[in-house]
């Protein structure tokens, strides 16, 4: 073959590597190669309908929707929480990440920063078949309390499940 056309093909097919190497961000490759690994499941772009209940048993009196939005690094992501408490919605963060023992884990806090007593963790099992089954685990965090007109932060504690809804 003649030298220049081989030359001008390797230089073509560097080219090529590079610009799909470019589009692929280095850390998602690793991060993806890690979670595959450990055989982390894929969990991201989904949302989850979450219950929240008291160590009594009674239900959080809170609808809950959460989206996880993206893997950030290896196996830690972020999120963020639509909540609805009586008639007042409000939005939170969360990062968090899965271990390779499919244990989630993550803290949330509330966006608006007057929203106190919105900042927790959570600690759940990932199922089997995370697009069918429930995340089960325990949550911990500050709740708001009114005791004879003044507000008073105290720590709370329970269960919560996670649904997919996609």
């Amino acid at each position: 073959m003649n030298p220049q056309v081989e030359a001008a093909l390797l230089g073509m097919a560097g080219t090529i590597v590079a610009a799909v190497i470019g589009k692929v961000p280095y850390d998602k490759l690793t991060s993806s190669l890690f979670r595959s690994r450990k055989n982390i499941p894929e969990i991201m772009s989904a949302r989850y309908k979450a219950v929240w209940n008291y160590s009594s048993g009674t239900r959080a009196p809170v609808n809950d929707t959460i989206t996880l939005e993206a893997w950030t690094k290896n196996n830690q992501f972020k999120g963020f929480g639509d909540a609805e408490h009586g008639t007042t919605r409000y939005k939170y963060t969360m990062a968090g990440e899965v271990t390779p023992t499919r244990v989630l884990v993550f803290t949330y806090r509330a966006e608006d920063p007057t929203k106190q007593s919105n900042i927790g963790t959570a600690t759940l099992m990932l199922p089997n078949d995370p697009d069918r089954g429930v995340f089960n685990g325990v949550w911990n965090g500050l709740e708001a309390l009114d005791k004879g007109g003044a507000t008073v932060y105290e720590l709370v504690g329970g269960t919560v499940t996670m649904q997919n809804i996609r």
